[in-house]
């Protein structure tokens, strides 16, 4: 059995020595490890918050085959005459064997620690710590984390850091609002294999003597700004307003960008689920032009037969331009929301998953019985475009099948799947419009029709709303 070992580096405040130390650790801490952590330990008001609720996840390299996670916090004060917040280190020092059964993802290592209530905050240090036994393990990739990171930071953010992180040598965050969830999508966007090159801290101040290669730091510490600036450190802003076309794109991100922009987290998970033993970032470029040709193949090959697929099912008019890679991405999306997600942008927060497409029963799936409900779900999906495009029949169809459905699902669930499917018509809606703008009243009383099944209002003959 392989343990981690841990450690706290902070300010005792009951002890005789003065200043910040390991002021805990377990058996198996050795003196190399005891060197190091002293030299990366975060002293007095190191955390870029002073709130009570000022928090940095951090990550750096110990040994070979050793690495270090941990957790910085403000916990009391420092003394009883002085009003600096304590900081408070939570180390874990993970073996090689397990962080490679996390992923080689810190942010895993730390979210299945605190799940499991290993990561306490002691008020009164103990004299010595336990050894951590951590179990299960992790996906190489989280599709739900860039699903969020894709709607909410932006794609074009999430890609040029990505970008940039392998670029530079070291690089300071600044104006990034959520640091921990844009870090933790870099470990999801770049192959296993290069992920413990990434040391970072996600609220730490800048300082030399931590050389962590990515840190995150608000443009409001203008004092420690300069001091990034003056060691000569490349500063990131993050701004929403300054990424809002796609950016040039070298090396790993020209087969990033695609990926992430059609939502084939599965592709991108295979492809990190291989083995390249030593793989290097120097040799990521090519790579990259390898898969994106892999890649590139795949999109033709899926395209020709997903376009036989509509044939057989009879659309009856011409698809708009797009709606066709949209089916196909918002299936990707709903594969991914109905697996539980494996991180948000806080390691303590519990991502509630979105629940699975809907099929006629809940009973437990064969492989046989999955496929024939894969099937159906394919089906429902396209019928819901047939709708859009004017197609009475597939409006009948998904009227009955919506009903069996209704009569099927638990009633907690069905609102929840209700609501998938609105979202779903609504941007299917979007894309029809955006396409065909001399349609837009013909697509617009389509779409209510549909959500007028959703909500239970359909009239047997349904009136037509003029413009």
């Amino acid at each position: 059995m392989v343990f981690i070992e841990q450690a706290i580096f902070t300010s005792d405040l009951g002890s005789a020595s003065e200043g910040y130390r390991v002021a805990a650790a377990s058996p198996g801490v050795t003196s190399d490890n005891l060197d190091l952590l002293h030299a990366w330990g975060p002293g007095s008001e190191s955390l870029v918050d002073p709130s009570p609720g000022g928090v940095s996840f951090n990550f750096f390299p110990l040994t070979e085959d050793q690495y270090c996670v941990s957790r910085t916090t403000n916990s009391g004060w420092e003394s009883a005459n002085s009003r600096p917040r304590r900081t408070y280190s939570q180390c874990l020092i993970v073996p090689q064997e397990i962080f490679e059964r996390f992923a080689n993802n810190p942010f895993q290592v730390l979210r299945a620690a605190m799940a499991a209530g290993k990561l306490e905050v002691y008020h009164e240090l103990p004299r010595r710590l336990e050894p951590l036994e951590l179990v299960g393990r992790s996906e190489t990739v989280s599709g739900a984390l860039l699903i969020k990171l894709c709607r909410g930071v932006g794609l074009e953010i999430l890609t040029t850091f990505v970008n940039a992180a392998l670029e530079k040598p070291v690089l300071v965050l600044t104006q990034s609002e959520q640091p921990a969830f844009l870090i933790s999508g870099l470990f999801n966007c770049i192959p296993v294999e290069c992920r413990p090159q990434f040391s970072f801290s996600t609220g730490l101040r800048f300082s030399a003597k931590r050389p962590f290669r990515l840190v995150a730091m608000p443009e409001a510490l203008p004092e420690n700004i300069e001091e990034v600036r003056a060691a000569g450190w490349p500063i990131l802003p993050l701004i929403q307003s300054i990424y809002t076309k796609p950016p040039p794109l070298e090396g790993w991100g020209r087969f990033l960008y695609p990926v992430l922009k059609n939502r084939d987290f599965s592709y991108l998970s295979s492809q990190f689920s291989k083995h390249r033993f030593g793989l290097t970032e120097a040799d990521l470029p090519a790579l990259a032009l390898q898969l994106l040709e892999e890649y590139e193949t795949m999109l033709r090959s899926e395209s020709s037969t997903e376009t036989l697929e509509l044939e057989e099912l009879d659309y009856g008019s011409e698809l708009p331009s797009g709606l066709l890679n949209r089916l196909r991405t918002a299936r990707e999306e709903r594969r991914i929301s109905s697996k539980t997600a494996t991180l948000s942008s806080d390691p303590t927060e519990k991502e509630e998953p979105s629940p699975p497409f809907p099929t006629a029963t809940d009973s437990p799936a064969t492989e046989e019985t999955s496929m024939e409900s894969q099937k159906r779900l394919e089906r429902f999906e396209a019928l819901l475009v047939q709708a859009m495009v004017g197609k009475k029949s597939a409006l009948e169809e998904v009227k009955q099948i919506w009903g069996e459905i209704e009569q099927a699902r638990p009633p907690s669930l069905l609102e929840r799947t209700r609501e998938e499917y609105i979202h779903h018509i609504l941007f299917l809606w979007r894309l029809e419009a955006e396409s065909n703008p001399n349609y837009y009243d013909s697509s617009t009383s389509n779409c209510l029709d549909l959500l007028s099944i959703f909500l239970n209002r359909l009239e047997s003959s349904p009136e037509k709303i003029s413009h």
